[in-house]
C-alpha cells in the first residue's frame, strides 16, 4: 500500500504550530513579550562584529515534546491539543529564556555597558551608573526614551521600597541633561554618503 503524502497540510500544520508556540511563549514571559521579533527567511551563521552591540544575538536552540493521546487525535479534542501546545510552550520558555539572558549579557558586555555593583545590592546609584553609560534618545518634546529596567522579582520588591534621595534626583537630572546635549549633537551631524 502506498503512503499518502500531503505536504501542503504538513506545512500548514507546522506553520500553525510554530505561530502558536511563538504567541504562547511571548504571552507567557514578560521579558520575551518586550523583545521585538521579526521573521526572516535566513539567519546568517557566525559571530557578529565584536564592535556591534545592537542586534547581537546568537541562535537560541530549543527542544520540546508534544504529547497528545491518540484518542484526542481521533476525537479532535481541541482542549487536549491546546493543553499540549501550552505545555510545549512552557518547555520551550524554560530552555529559551536562560539563553536569551545569556545573549543579552554577552551583547551588553561587548558593548561595554556593564556596571559592576561590586556585591552591593541594587540601589538607585547603580541604576544611575548604568544610565550614565548608555546612549539615550529623546522624543519631540525633549523627554528621554528610557530603557526598560528588567530585574528579578526580588529586586523589584526592593525597588518599590527604595527611596530616591534629593542627591540621586539631582544626579539623574544632570545625567539626563548631558544626554540631551549629546542627543542634540548627534542629530546635528549629517553624513553624506
Amino acid at each position: 500500500m502506498k503512503e499518502l503524502s500531503c505536504p501542503e497540510y504538513v506545512a500548514a500544520m507546522n506553520g500553525l504550530m510554530a505561530e502558536l508556540m511563538r504567541a504562547l511563549m511571548t504571552a507567557g514571559d514578560p521579558v520575551l513579550g518586550m523583545i521585538q521579533q521579526t521573521t526572516v527567511d535566513h539567519v546568517p551563521d557566525g559571530d557578529a562584529d565584536p564592535e556591534a552591540a545592537v542586534g547581537v544575538m546568537r541562535s537560541v536552540e530549543i527542544a520540546t515534546t508534544f504529547n497528545l493521546k491518540f484518542d484526542a487525535i481521533l476525537t479532535t479534542d481541541v482542549d487536549a491539543w491546546s493543553a499540549m501546545m501550552y505545555e510545549a510552550a512552557q518547555q520551550a520558555l524554560a530552555e529559551t529564556m536562560p539563553q536569551v539572558f545569556e545573549g543579552m549579557k554577552d551583547a551588553i558586555s561587548k558593548g561595554g555597558n556593564v556596571v559592576d555593583a561590586k556585591g552591593r545590592p541594587f540601589d538607585w546609584d547603580v541604576y544611575l551608573d548604568a544610565l550614565d553609560m548608555v546612549e539615550l534618545d529623546f522624543d519631540d518634546e525633549g523627554k528621554p526614551k528610557l530603557q526598560t529596567l528588567v530585574v528579578h522579582p526580588d529586586v523589584l520588591e526592593r525597588i518599590k521600597n527604595l527611596p530616591f534621595t534629593d542627591e540621586q534626583k539631582a544626579r539623574g537630572d544632570a545625567i539626563i541633561a548631558r544626554k540631551k546635549l549629546e542627543f542634540d549633537a548627534r542629530r546635528r551631524v549629517r553624513k553624506l554618503g
